[in-house]
């Protein structure tokens, strides 16, 4: 087994200097940089941060997109932030079902039309939150597709490590078609990182992304 080192880097209004100053840590020895936000973080926040990431030559790493309050009201950001050159990291609990309906809805809809890079396990803990793998990865191979859970459970994270690029997940014709309705829920489980917004959040009316995605795939 090899190791590599990395973070999960909290994004804050200091995050953009650190980038320019090149002190932001990376997985491995690469230019990938692991982001998180605050759950109720704006859109405009956190476009600018990795905006700001991007133009500093790193490649951002979107952590569980799927569980924050802009991209439920207006899954279309995931469009700009992926003709940005960011990359999608899904959590095993969000498709799993454990963090509500909207976040698996807007999980798996990432998994299918190709958006996602990774599925990860967020592990905080041996107790809680665990590096167990093994169901979401029953659940890729079972629900979407063998290759999809090779890709983004063992090829995309191995390259992490590697600075090479990553493998796109196929999406499906018919996911690739049809619009996406997310409705949003206020209700979230206890822990949840949230804060006060730095700004207002972005208000988008029509909750779907706009076909056709191809696009959008990197090859």
């Amino acid at each position: 087994v090899r190791l590599h080192q990395g973070a999960e880097i909290l994004c804050t209004p200091q995050t953009a200097r650190l980038a320019h100053e090149g002190r932001l840590p990376t997985l491995g020895d690469t230019r990938y940089v692991l982001t998180e936000f605050y759950f109720n973080e704006s859109f405009g926040f956190m476009d600018n941060c990795l905006r700001q990431i991007a133009s500093a030559g790193y490649i951002p790493v979107v952590a569980h997109p799927e569980r924050y309050q802009c991209v439920c009201y207006g899954p279309r950001i995931v469009n700009l932030w992926k003709e940005m050159g960011c990359l999608f990291q899904v959590n095993r609990g969000s498709l799993l079902g454990r963090y509500g309906y909207s976040a698996r809805q807007m999980g798996m809809a990432l998994v299918r039309r190709g958006f996602a890079t990774a599925v990860a396990t967020d592990a905080h803990s041996p107790v809680v939150r665990t590096p167990r793998a093994r169901d979401v990865y029953e659940l890729l191979y079972q629900e979407v597709s063998p290759a999809a859970a090779e890709i983004l459970m063992k090829r995309n994270p191995t390259s992490y490590g590697q600075d090479i690029r990553m493998t796109t997940v196929k999406p499906h014709s018919t996911e690739r078609r049809a619009p996406l309705t997310v409705p949003f829920s206020k209700t979230y489980p206890q822990g949840t990182k949230q804060r006060k917004a730095t700004q207002s959040p972005m208000k988008i009316q029509r909750l779907s992304f706009p076909p056709p995605f191809s696009h959008l795939m990197r090859k």
